[in-house]
């Protein structure tokens, strides 16, 4: 009987937990987040060599009312993250232009998109030795918004200038073999899904097949890593044999 009575108690209790956590999530208060709540991940390494301005999209979005009228909410650049680990190096006007501090939130709408121009001109474009430059960016209340989650307040933009592997690369090691950007790039030459660099939904057939007619293109012809002049193999970077 006291079990039941117990269980009864924990039941409401986290009913009340729920209601509270809805009342926090649904009042009156319009406030903004960034929808990823850790890092975004901007990649100059697929885009031709003569293109060195491009556009980093980070997605805000709203906890509240949306409004027929455009309203404004602010963000920072942060020397160095209070909630994210990690320091802003990116230099204004060298790696990307200079931000507004006040941003405009359009009208009608439950998410915006906040958005940087980059440069690439002082980027390193060495895959043997990657480098990243960060930006730490941080939501701050005012205007006609406050601030959401904790979690939601700071984003960290990484952005480099070469062909870094894509998320779903590791899951598919065992078929593909160690990463280079080349092997990649023949990847969605057989099959533009390949080019989506967060996932793959090809089949387990069809990864086989993929794997296949990469390692026989390797294996029949000798592909040049520019960095080292070493060969380019399904395991690794191997020394070309000059009496071939």
């Amino acid at each position: 009987m006291r079990k039941i009575i117990y269980l009864i108690c924990l039941l409401v209790f986290c009913l009340q937990g729920c209601e509270k956590e809805a009342e926090y999530q649904y009042d009156d208060v319009n406030r903004l987040y960034f929808e990823f709540v850790d890092s975004v991940r901007f990649s100059f390494g697929k885009l031709p060599e003569e293109i060195t301005t491009d556009t980093a999209k980070i997605v805000v979005r709203l906890l509240g009312n949306s409004s027929t009228q455009p309203r404004t909410y602010r963000v920072k650049v942060l020397a160095k993250g209070n909630r994210l680990q990690g320091t802003t190096d990116m230099v204004p006007g060298e790696d990307y232009e200079p931000l507004t501090e006040k941003q405009v939130f359009g009208p009608n709408r439950f998410q915006d998109t906040l958005r940087i121009v980059l440069h690439r001109d002082h980027l390193s474009s060495s895959f043997r030795n990657p480098v990243y430059k960060t930006l730490i960016l941080a939501l701050e209340s005012g205007d006609d918004f406050e601030v959401a989650l904790d979690q939601g307040r700071e984003m960290k933009l990484s952005v480099n200038n070469f062909l870094s592997a894509p998320v779903w690369w590791e899951e598919y090691s065992a078929s593909f073999g160690w990463y280079h950007p080349q092997k990649w790039l023949m990847l969605i030459e057989l099959d533009p899904a390949f080019a989506d660099e967060n996932s793959y939904d090809g089949t387990a057939a069809s990864v086989q097949i993929k794997a296949a007619v990469m390692e026989d293109w390797l294996n029949k012809n000798v592909i040049i890593d520019e960095e080292t002049g070493m060969r380019i193999t399904k395991s690794g970077l191997e020394e070309i044999d000059e009496k071939n």
